[in-house]
């Protein structure tokens, strides 16, 4: 049986942004929840620490809010970077999804 961790992992794999500036800083929301074992009750506080902070990661993953309406995600120097609308609409639409499949409130 798989754990909490490891199914989220697939979901948000396999529920990739259409966008693909945005896919690929998906990809270090995929890589934090897979490198913390994250689970959706954590992952969730991640999203508002960001709407509230602009700001979350760790382990050198960093994902951060830019005064230009962009999200930058990286490890280290190199940054990638997406309009951060589409990337915040999308996290959103994906928890719900994640929780309303599961049947968790």
């Amino acid at each position: 049986m798989q754990n909490k961790t490891e199914k989220l992992v697939r979901f948000l794999k396999e529920n990739r942004p259409s966008d693909l500036n945005a896919d690929v800083v998906w990809e270090f929301v995929i890589m934090l929840v897979q490198d913390e074992g994250l689970t959706i009750r954590d992952l969730i506080v991640e999203y508002y620490l960001y709407t509230s902070t602009r700001n979350f990661g760790s382990q050198g993953i960093r994902i951060r809010s830019n005064y230009d309406g962009t999200t930058s995600a990286g490890v280290g120097s190199r940054k990638y970077t997406c309009d951060e609308e589409i990337f915040v609409q999308h996290w959103k639409k994906t928890m719900d999804a994640y929780i309303s499949m599961y049947h968790l409130n």
